[in-house]
């Protein structure tokens, strides 16, 4: 039966190829080929239609090259647009995190100046404080 199927297959497979092979004789004699198309239009008739055809395919495929071709365009410039806004957003949020930054920093400096004199002054309170003490000291002595 393996066999069987083989055969009809194979008988199947010549068909379809014979098939193929005589359309594409027909289709070549369409476009002009040297092969003769037994049709009852005439041969000029046929060359005409082929011709229509053709320059139908070709304006439809100009055409949606054309409208293709603009989209992209169109595509390429709001894409453009959206990228330059972007950037202009991005660079005011880079302007307002260096002015945090900056606002962050003078704060931090100005504490960390303020220890300093908070220091100075402390030390000068004390040298004050200790500069009296001998003084009593000395006066005490004398």
């Amino acid at each position: 039966m393996d066999t069987q199927n083989q055969n009809q297959n194979g008988g199947d497979n010549n068909k379809v190829a014979k098939a193929y092979e005589k359309n594409m004789l027909k289709v070549q004699a369409l476009l002009g080929g040297d092969v003769k198309l037994p049709t009852k239009a005439k041969k000029g008739d046929m060359s005409s239609i082929v011709a229509e055809l053709f320059k139908e395919e070709t304006e439809a495929t100009n055409l949606a090259v054309k409208n293709g071709l603009k989209e992209l365009v169109k595509t390429h410039v709001t894409a453009g647009k959206a990228i330059n806004a972007k950037k202009q957003e991005l660079a005011q949020l880079e302007l307002q995190k260096k002015k945090e930054f900056n606002e962050a920093a003078v704060k931090l400096f100005n504490q960390i100046e303020g220890v300093d004199s908070l220091l100075a002054e402390y030390q000068r309170s004390l040298g004050d404080a200790v500069n009296a003490v001998e003084e009593t000291e000395e006066e005490t002595e004398e």
